[in-house]
C-alpha cells in the first residue's frame, strides 16, 4: 500500500487508530470507547478503514506496566488530589483546579478538532495530530496534561494516541505486522557550527544541521505519518513544519476560512519568522517504521540528508557564478571544489532493530550483546524485564489478564538498549572511503586551505584589498558590502555557510533579508543583539567584552537510555502502590519493595516525553531567557544551547537558562524585555514568563499582545526536564575583536570542566583579557539554602556589595594570602611537601580572619557577618571536589591535608580574580592607566 497516494487507506486507519480513545478518557473509563466511538462515527470510516486492535495493544505493552485485571485496580483521576506526574519526577505533580466532565470535555473536543473541508486525508490526519493538541488545552488547560492510564499517569492520553497510530502505521506496512525502530545520527557536529569568523556563520552552521535534521524527520512526517518520530519532539516543532508546509497549505478549518493552516504558523512578523529560523533539532533520531521497510528507508533518509546538502550547495554555486567573470586572478576561484567537499561532508550512521516476536526472544539478544553492569549483575534493561516477569508470577492466579506479559513490545527497554549500543559501535568503526589513486603532492596558492577549518582547499581566495572585496561582495547581490572580508581563504563548507540562507532559504521559504540579520561582535558587547551587522571597526570606548555561553545538559545519555528515570512507586497512582504492597508476597519471587523502588521501566512515551520537554525549554524559554539579557541565541537543540552575549551578563543568563530548564518559575519573574527582530528594538516592561508550578512552564499573558505567537504556551503549561534533571554551562569572555571560533571553543572547553572538575551540576569561566592573562574558574551552582553554598553564591554576593568593597578590595586580599600558597617557582607536589600542616588545618579561620581584615580596611565592617557566613559555606562546599565517587571500583587515594588546602586556597585566588575583572566599571581594558597587577596563579 503506497502512503504516497493521499487517497489510500492508511492513513484513515491511522485516523481511526489516533481517535481510538478521547481526551477525556481519564474522567470516565467504563465509557470512554462509547465516547471515542462518538467522536470516530463523524468520520464516516468505512470498515476497512478502521484500525487494529493490536496497535493498541502494542501501545500499552510497551508503554505501562502488566497491570492486573481492571476489576482488581482501579485509580481514579481527578487532576487534583490524584494528578498527572512528572515523568522525570515523581514527587511533581500537576495539578488543576479547573473543573471538567467527561461530557463537558467531549465538547471541548468536538469544539476543537481540526475539520478539514478542502484537504486530503493525509493533511486530515497530519492536522489532526498537529493541531488538536494544541487547541484543546487552549479552552480547558488541564488538557494538555490527562494521562492515558490512571494507574500509572505519567504519560499523557495524547502520547498514547499518537504512539497507537504509529504501530498502525507498521502493522499496515509489514506483512507481518512487525515494527521496527531506527536510530540515526548527522555529523559531525562541532567542524558544522564552530568554524566560524562572524555570528551570522556561527549561527547558519547551526541552523544547517538541524535544517539537514528536519529534512530526514520531514520525510518521516509524510511517508508514515510524524507520529512515527519518538526522538525528539516533532510536535509543534517549527522546522518540521516548514518541512510539511506544503502539506499545511493544502488544508483550511473550514471551507468559509481564508486562512490555511500554514497561514495560521506563518505570520507576516519578525517573530514569527524568526520563530522558524532557530536551530532547535539535534543531530540524532528515534522512530518506529514498519520492519520490513526499515532497511531501505533508512538508506533513502542517508541519501535525503546529502542530497539536501548538495542541493544548498548548488544553490551557492549558483549565486557565486558572477565570479567565474571577475578579475580574482589566477587560482582564486574554484567552484569544482564545491561539490566534491560536500560530498565528504557528512558522517551518516544509522541501525535499525525488528521488535522481537517473543519477550523470550528479547531476552535472549539481550543476554547476548548487552553488557553486563558495573556491579557484575544484567543490564539494567535486562533487570527491568526480570521484575516486570518475577511480578506477573507473583500476584494472585486470579489477577492476571490474558494479554499480561504476552506482548513483544514489553520488552522495550531491552530493544531500545541493543538498538543503541549498535549504533554506538557503528560510529564508533568510522567507516571512511579511501582514496581511488593517491595524487601527486601539489602546492601553491591555489592550494591553501580554508583558513577556519584547516582542511579543505580553498574554493575562493578574497582579494587582499579590502576595496576589492566590498566590491566582490556588492557582485554578489548582498546589502552587506562586508559578507566577504579582505584576504579570506574559504572551502565549500564555509562558503555554504556564509551564503546559503540568501541563496537557498531565503527563494526557498520566502524569508527576507532583514530576517537573517545579525550583529557584529562590537554591537553584541553593547547589548544590542539585533543590530544590523556594520562591520566597521569599533573603537575601545565602552563596552567591548563579549560571552560564549555553552550549555549542556548532565548526563542526558543516562536519562535516554533510561538509567535515570524516578523510581516506579513515584510514577504510580497511590492505589495502585497500595496493590503491589498488599499482594506481591515477602516470600514471593519479588518483594513489594523491590518492584517499587526500582526504576520505572523505561518506555516509547518516555522519550515522546522527554524530548517534548528538551523542546519546550528549547522553543519557548531559551531565546527569550537570551534576549532578556541582551544576547543572540545561536543554538537551542533540546539540553544543548550555545548562545553570545555581553560579558555582564553571561552569569546570570546561564543562572535563568537552568532554572528554565529545571521549571524553577520564580527566578524568571523578573525578566521583563524581549526584542522586536524585524526592526531591532527592545520592549520593556512585559513580563515573560507566569510562575508556574515546578517541572512546568507557561508564558505570561503579558506576550498576549505581541511578545508571543500562536500556539505558544500562554494559555497552558508545558513540561521542562524538572529539578532532578541538571545542566551545567561554560562561559568564555573575551573581547570583541577575539575570534569568534576561539572564543566558542573555550566555552565548549570551559563547560566540560564543568562537568569533569566540579562534577557537574556547575558553571565554569574563563576570561580572557587583551592584556594575554587568563583566568579560569567555576563552581556550583548557587543552592538554594544552607551548608551547600556555593563560590557562585559567594562571587554574587561580593558583585552586589562592589560599590562598598572599592576596587582594589580583591587584589589587597590576594596579596595577604600569596604566601600561604608557597614558593611559586616550585611544582604543585614540591609546595603541596612543604605546605605547613599547620595552616593545612586552619586554612578556613586563616582565609577567613584575612577577608575580614580586607573589608574592614575597605569600610565594608557591617557586611562582615553575611560574608562570613556565605565564605564558610562556600569553603566548606568545596570538599565536593575530593570525595571519591562511590561507583568507582578502585578509586584512588584520598590527597592529603596539605594538597587539599593549597587546592581550595587557589580556587579561592580564582574566584577574587573573576570577581575583580567582573566588577570593573568598564569592562574595556582601559588604555592608560593599567590595572593592578594580579598576584601569579599557580
Amino acid at each position: 500500500m503506497s502512503t504516497t497516494d493521499s487517497n489510500s487507506t492508511y492513513w484513515r486507519r491511522k485516523l481511526d487508530a489516533f481517535l481510538h480513545d478521547n481526551p477525556g478518557k481519564a474522567l470516565d473509563i467504563p465509557n470512554h470507547e462509547l465516547r471515542a466511538l462518538a467522536l470516530r462515527l463523524k468520520e464516516q470510516l468505512d470498515e476497512q478503514e478502521y484500525y487494529d486492535k493490536e496497535a493498541d495493544f502494542q501501545a500499552s505493552a510497551a508503554d505501562r506496566l502488566s497491570f492486573p485485571h481492571a476489576g482488581k485496580l482501579v485509580a481514579p483521576f481527578d487532576a487534583r488530589e490524584n494528578p498527572f506526574h512528572h515523568p522525570l519526577d515523581g514527587s511533581l505533580s500537576y495539578r488543576s483546579d479547573q473543573r471538567l466532565t467527561a461530557d463537558l470535555i467531549d465538547e471541548i473536543s468536538q469544539g476543537n478538532r481540526t475539520h478539514l473541508d478542502e484537504s486530503d486525508v493525509r493533511t486530515d490526519f497530519i492536522a489532526r495530530w498537529r493541531f488538536w493538541r494544541q487547541w484543546a488545552p487552549e479552552h480547558a488547560p488541564a488538557l494538555a496534561f490527562f494521562p492515558a492510564d490512571t494507574r500509572i499517569p505519567d504519560h499523557t492520553i495524547w502520547n498514547h494516541m499518537g504512539l497507537t497510530s504509529a504501530f498502525q502505521g507498521c502493522l499496515d506496512r509489514d506483512p507481518q505486522n512487525r515494527p521496527a525502530l531506527l536510530l540515526f545520527s548527522i555529523g559531525p557536529v562541532q567542524p558544522l557550527i564552530e568554524a566560524a569568523r562572524r555570528i551570522g556563520d556561527l549561527w547558519s552552521g547551526s541552523y544547517l544541521l538541524s535544517y539537514l535534521a528536519s529534512t530526514a524527520l520531514g520525510a518521516i512526517a509524510k511517508t508514515f505519518g510524524p507520529d512515527h518520530v519518538l526522538f525528539p519532539s516533532v510536535w509543534g516543532q517549527p522546522l518540521i513544519d516548514l518541512q510539511l508546509r506544503d502539506i499545511y497549505q493544502q488544508g483550511r478549518v473550514r471551507s468559509d476560512q481564508k486562512e490555511t493552516l500554514w497561514n495560521q504558523l506563518w505570520r507576516d512578523q519578525g517573530r514569527s519568522r524568526q520563530h522558524f529560523l532557530l536551530p532547535s533539532l539535534p543531530n540524532r533520531f528515534l522512530a518506529l517504521l514498519p520492519a520490513s521497510e526499515a532497511e531501505s528507508f533508512a538508506r533513502h533518509l542517508e541519501s535525503t540528508v546529502r542530497q539536501a546538502l548538495l542541493d544548498i550547495g548548488k544553490s551557492v554555486s549558483d549565486t557565486l557564478a558572477p565570479l567565474k567573470h571577475a578579475d580574482l586572478g589566477p587560482g582564486a576561484f574554484h567552484p569544482e571544489r564545491l561539490r566534491p567537499q560536500l560530498e565528504a561532508t557528512l558522517e551518516i550512521a544509522w541501525r535499525t532493530l525488528p521488535l522481537p516476536v517473543t519477550i523470550e526472544e528479547a531476552e535472549s539478544w539481550g543476554k547476548d550483546h548487552l553488557p553486563d553492569n558495573a556491579n557484575g549483575g544484567p543490564h539494567a534493561s535486562l533487570a527491568a524485564l526480570d521484575r516486570l516477569r518475577r511480578m506477573w508470577s507473583s500476584i494472585p492466579n486470579g489477577h492476571h489478564t490474558g494479554y499480561g506479559m504476552t506482548n513483544s513490545a514489553t520488552a522495550w527497554p531491552v530493544i531500545f538498549s541493543l538498538l543503541s549500543w549498535a549504533l554506538d559501535a557503528a560510529k564508533n568503526t568510522r567507516l571512511f572511503d579511501a582514496w581511488g589513486e593517491v595524487p601527486r603532492w601539489e602546492f601553491g596558492k591555489d592550494r591553501e586551505k580554508d583558513q577556519l577549518t584547516g582542511k579543505e582547499e580553498i574554493v575562493l581566495m578574497v582579494p587582499e584589498d579590502a576595496e576589492a572585496a566590498r566590491d566582490l561582495s556588492k557582485c554578489l547581490g548582498d546589502d552587506n558590502p562586508n559578507l566577504l572580508r579582505a584576504n579570506e581563504r574559504l572551502g565549500a563548507l564555509t562558503l555554504v555557510k556564509r551564503f546559503w540562507h540568501l541563496a537557498y532559504l531565503q527563494p526557498t521559504y520566502g524569508f527576507r533579508k532583514e530576517d537573517f540579520r545579525m550583529p557584529d561582535t562590537h554591537q553584541l558587547a553593547k547589548g544590542l543583539p539585533f543590530s544590523t551587522e556594520s562591520g566597521k571597526d569599533a573603537d575601545d570606548e565602552g563596552p567591548g567584552y563579549i560571552a560564549a555561553l555553552a550549555l549542556d545538559g548532565d548526563e542526558m545519555g543516562k536519562w535516554i537510555s533510561g538509567e535515570k528515570t524516578p523510581p516506579l512507586r513515584s510514577q504510580l497512582h497511590p492505589k495502585a502502590v497500595k496493590y503491589f504492597e498488599e499482594n506481591l508476597p515477602a516470600d514471593g519471587s519479588i518483594t513489594a519493595g523491590e518492584f517499587l523502588d526500582a526504576p520505572r521501566p523505561l518506555n516509547p512515551s518516555f522519550h515522546l516525553q522527554f524530548s517534548e520537554a528538551l523542546a519546550n525549554f528549547g522553543l519557548y524559554a531559551a531565546s527569550r531567557i537570551v534576549e532578556a539579557h541582551n544576547g543572540r541565541l545561536i543554538y537551542a537543540g533540546g539540553d544543548d544551547v550555545l548562545a553570545l552575549l555581553p560579558a555582564d551578563q553571561a552569569l546570570a543568563c546561564a543562572a535563568d537558562l537552568r532554572a528554565a530548564f529545571r521549571g524553577e518559575g520564580d527566578r524568571l519573574a523578573s525578566l521583563t524585555r524581549y526584542w522586536n527582530a524585524h526592526d531591532g528594538t527592545p520592549v520593556d516592561g512585559k513580563k515573560l514568563f507566569a510562575t508556574s508550578q515546578r517541572g512546568f512552564l507557561r508564558l505570561h499573558e503579558d506576550l498576549a499582545q505581541g511578545g508571543a505567537l500562536a500556539g505558544e504556551p500562554l494559555k497552558y503549561d508545558v513540561i521542562v526536564p524538572g529539578p532532578r534533571a541538571d545542566v551545567s554551562a561554560g562561559i568564555a569572555i573575551g573581547h570583541a575583536r577575539s575570534p569568534l571560533q576561539d572564543l566558542v571553543r573555550s566555552a565548549r572547553l570551559a563547560e566540560k570542566r564543568a562537568k569533569a572538575d566540579y562534577r557537574r551540576g556547575a558553571v565554569a569561566v574563563s576570561i580572557f583579557k587583551r592584556s594575554g592573562e587568563q583566568v579560569h574558574w567555576g563552581a556550583k551552582w548557587a543552592a538554594d539554602s544552607g551548608d551547600a553554598a556555593s563560590g557562585l553564591t559567594f562571587l554574587e554576593q561580593l558583585l552586589r556589595h562592589q560599590e562598598a568593597l572599592k576596587g582594589r578590595f580583591a587584589y589587597k586580599l590576594m596579596e595577604l594570602l600569596q604566601v600561604y600558597l608557597g614558593n611559586p617557582d616550585l611544582h604543585f607536589a614540591d609546595r603541596t611537601a612543604d605546605c605547613d600542616p599547620a595552616f593545612a588545618e586552619n586554612a578556613s579561620a586563616i582565609v577567613e580572619r584575612e577577608l575580614a581584615h580586607c573589608l574592614d580596611r575597605a569600610g565594608a565592617k557591617a557586611l562582615i557577618p553575611g560574608f562570613t557566613e556565605t565564605f564558610q559555606a562556600y569553603w566548606r562546599g568545596l570538599d565536593h571536589r575530593f570525595e571519591s565517587d562511590p561507583k568507582d571500583p578502585s578509586p584512588p587515594p584520598p590527597p592529603s591535608p596539605q594538597a587539599i588546602a593549597l587546592d581550595k586556597l587557589r580556587d579561592f585566588f580564582r574566584l577574587l580574580q573573576a570577581y575583580a575583572w567582573l566588577a570593573r566599571a568598564e569592562p574595556t581594558l582601559p588604555a592608560h592607566p593599567s590595572p593592578p597587577t594580579t598576584p601569579p596563579l599557580p
